[in-house]
């Protein structure tokens, strides 16, 4: 399973490159609730392997890739933080969990489907 993780991930890399780009210049004219909703939409009707990006602006940067590929219906309350409840995820390979071999919860995004917050 983690050697056909990594094999989407790359193939995701190469074919999406220009893609990603697009995808990033249109995303700006939205909130990300309207993104989000973009991107389950897309999942959801069966364009579903599309790497996910997050970058973090401040001092120090940085970022982060990972593959969705997929999305189920969940019941999860964040007992963290917010103690908001979720009731849709979206699943996520995340290449700092590829030595697991089995879906890593923590590195699926929860939303609530009535207005895509997460």
């Amino acid at each position: 399973m983690i050697n056909f993780i990594q094999k989407l991930q790359n193939y995701s890399e190469m074919t999406q490159a220009l893609r990603w780009r697009t995808v990033l210049q249109e995303n700006a004219a939205y909130t990300q609730s309207q993104i989000l909703e973009r991107i389950v939409n897309a999942a959801e009707n069966g364009d579903f392997l599309m790497k996910m990006g997050f970058s973090i602006r401040g001092e120090g940067g940085g970022g982060h890739a990972v593959l969705v590929y997929g999305v189920e219906d969940c019941d999860y309350t964040d007992t963290n933080t917010t103690y908001k409840h979720y009731d849709k995820r979206l699943l996520i390979a995340d290449p700092n969990f590829l030595n697991e071999n089995q879906l890593n919860e923590t590195a699926c995004l929860y939303f609530d489907s009535s207005d895509y917050s997460w």
